[in-house]
């Protein structure tokens, strides 16, 4: 039987006109690996403290995944996830297009969304339409988590992206 990354009606095929300034090879997945251990370093946490993450069964969406550290992971190419051997058993990973909808089977699933640095490789000056489908992962209630530079965090309810505003 295929994972959740294999099979079809999950995998999405990503838009090759959708620029990726970097890499996609094992210096660049050391690079992502790296980044990811320093800002926990640098900030002190992985989700923001004010970010509720005790509760039993918590879900976890972690959008531009790259080389899945995080839980569930979505990113526009599988080029840098590692083999499903060498993942734990709770981590899935799915290739996805950000600018396509989300299967209705991760819409509403998870309590946090993050999204670390994502927003920087948009090229499309309205991120709005690409934020609404990030959010439409989130469950009623819960909150999508970011980080720039720096390692300040960003928090966006589910309720801010009603109509225009966000």
């Amino acid at each position: 039987m295929a994972s959740k990354a294999e099979s079809p009606q999950n995998k999405q095929e990503p838009d090759n006109n959708q620029e990726y300034i970097f890499k996609r090879d094992y210096k660049s997945s050391m690079r992502l690996n790296y980044n990811h251990f320093l800002i926990k370093e640098v900030a002190g946490y992985l989700i923001h403290p004010s970010i509720p993450t005790h509760q039993p069964n918590l879900r976890i969406a972690d959008v531009g995944t790259e080389t899945g550290v995080q839980v569930d992971g979505f990113d526009i190419s599988a080029a840098q996830f590692p083999a499903a051997g060498f993942r734990p058993h709770n981590v899935h990973l799915y290739t996805h297009n950000g600018f396509q909808d989300y299967a209705s089977e991760f819409q509403k699933r998870y309590d946090i969304v993050h999204a670390r640095f994502w927003i920087r490789v948009v090229s499309d000056p309205d991120a709005k339409p690409l934020l609404r489908k990030l959010l439409s992962l989130l469950m009623d209630g819960t909150v999508a988590a970011g980080c720039a530079s720096g390692g300040d965090a960003g928090r966006i309810g589910n309720d801010d992206c009603v109509g225009e505003t966000l």
